[in-house]
This record gives structure tokens, sequence and C-alpha cells, in this order.
């Protein structure tokens, strides 16, 4: 009797170890695709309580999937309906990075027709010979070698953010850590949200060093919007003035500030969605808000 209900136990266990798994595949893919545009949001300055926000992150997601389907049904060639689900869900992140700086460079509808052939132009020139990342799948970099090259992109993204601008920091490369550091801490503090305690470390290690990239991109929308800001405030003031207004404000702070909480916003709508989708039978993936 002891072992009746063995069957049962280990049964249950693997359910809850699919639904985890499950869990965080989803939520890296709703990172992928719909981190582009919360770090547009921000370039933009529009808020997550906006309802501009939605408005506009519907609609470029919505596009982004109309241009990815048709770029894969254009390469495939078969009927839009008829395009490869997994070739389309490959490229959608690319995807939505070109129609949000198509959003942000032109603030115009986007046509899906042309702008997808646009891309299926360039990519009938690429030489699959090259289409090989030494970082990638099947690398042979140590995973501390992954991760040490993650930080570093991330540094160096900081870096080129404040080479043009930096409040006048007294130190610059101080200034660096601290924006670097907000980033860090906040892909440290939002990782037991994505993870359970028994996720393999070598999963939970490729979440953070998702978390680090996404929030990097975001945290340099953040600083261009501050920094666009405070040159108009600038042109506004004379040398005394700003001086004043620097002697008495932190706009690092209210950077970082701001970051942290759309930091958390995307975190928390990808995981409400992840477990929703880790739920489904049919395993449907989650879509941009």
């Amino acid at each position: 009797m002891g072992f009746s209900n063995k069957g049962g136990i280990e049964a249950d266990a693997d359910e809850a170890e699919r639904r985890a798994r499950e869990f965080r595949i989803s939520l890296q893919q709703f990172l992928n695709q719909n981190a582009a545009i919360f770090s547009a949001m921000a370039r933009r300055g529009i808020g997550t309580g906006d309802r501009d926000f939605y408005d506009h992150a519907a609609r470029i997601g919505e596009t982004a999937r109309d241009v990815a389907m048709l770029v894969v049904a254009m390469m495939e060639d078969v009927p839009p309906q008829r395009a490869s689900e997994q070739a389309i869900r490959m490229i959608r992140p690319d995807v939505v990075e070109y129609v949000v700086e198509r959003w942000l460079g032109f603030d115009a509808p986007v046509d899906a027709t042309l702008e997808a052939r646009a891309i299926v132009a360039v990519l009938r020139l690429a030489d699959g010979r090259f289409d090989f990342s030494p970082y990638g799948r099947g690398a042979q970099a140590s995973p501390n070698v992954s991760v040490a090259l993650t930080f570093v992109a991330a540094s160096s993204l900081m870096a080129c953010q404040t080479l043009p601008y930096d409040f006048r920091a007294a130190d610059p490369a101080a200034l660096q850590r601290r924006l670097l550091e907000a980033v860090v801490d906040a892909a440290q503090e939002n990782l037991p949200r994505m993870v359970v305690e028994e996720c393999p470390e070598a999963e939970a290690r490729t979440v953070l060093q998702s978390l680090v990239k996404h929030f990097s991109r975001l945290m340099r929308a953040v600083y261009e919007r501050e920094t666009d800001l405070m040159v108009q405030r600038a042109a506004a003031m004379d040398e005394v003035a700003r001086q004043r207004w620097f002697e008495t404000r932190d706009p690092v702070a209210d950077i970082v500030k701001d970051f942290r909480e759309r930091a958390s916003h995307l975190v928390a709508m990808g995981t409400a969605l992840a477990a929703k989708s880790a739920k489904s039978p049919t395993g449907e993936q989650p879509q941009a808000a």
C-alpha cells in the first residue's frame, strides 16, 4: 500500500516541472517580444500608467506579428496563414525591434507588406555560411564566460550612454557603475519571480542574463529621455541657474526610480501572462500588452 500512490506522486512532480519550464519559456518569449516596446515607451516618456502606453504597445505588437508572418510567408513562398509558427516566433523579436525603430523615427503607420518586402530583400542577400554566433547554441564558451560577456555588454552600453552627457558627474565612471548596479540589482531582485527554487542553475543563469540584457536597454531608453529633457531645461537657464539646479537635484536618482518602476512592470506583466500560458493545455504563448 505504501507504493500504491507512487505513480501518482511522480506524475504530479512531472506536471509541476512541465508547468515550471513552460512558465520560464513563456516568460522569456514575452520579454524577447515586448522589452523593446517598453524601452520605446520610456524613450517617448510614456508612463506605464498612461492609457497611451497600452494603445501604442498593442499597435506595435500587432504590427510586428503581421510583419513577421509576412516575412516568413515570403521566405517560405506560402500563403500567410500557412507560414511556420516556429519561424514567426524566432524572428519576431528582431521584427519588433525594427517596428519600434520605425515608430520612434517616424511616428507614422507602418505598411506591414511594404516593410516585410524590405526585410526579405535584405535576408535574401545574406550568406548562410556566416550565420553563426560564437556565443550562441553549440558554442564552447563556458557558463562563466557567457555570463561575463553579458555583463561586459551591459557595462559597455552604460558607458556609451554616459559619454555624450553625464549630468556634470564629478566621476563619470562612478555614474556608469551606478547605472549598471541599478540594472544588475533589478535583475537579481526580479529573478525569484521568474524561477522556482528547484530551477536548474543553468536555466536560472540564462534567465538572469536575459534580464540584464533587456534591463540594460530599458535603462538606456530612460537615460536618453532624461538627457533630452535636461538639454531642453538647460537651454532656458543661464549658467548660474544651471549650477544651482545640479546642486539641488539628483537627476540620476530620478532615472533609476523610473527605470525600476518600468522594469518591475515589465516583469509583472510577463509573469502574469506566462502563468496563464503555463496553465493552458494548449500552451498558448503570451502576447504583447
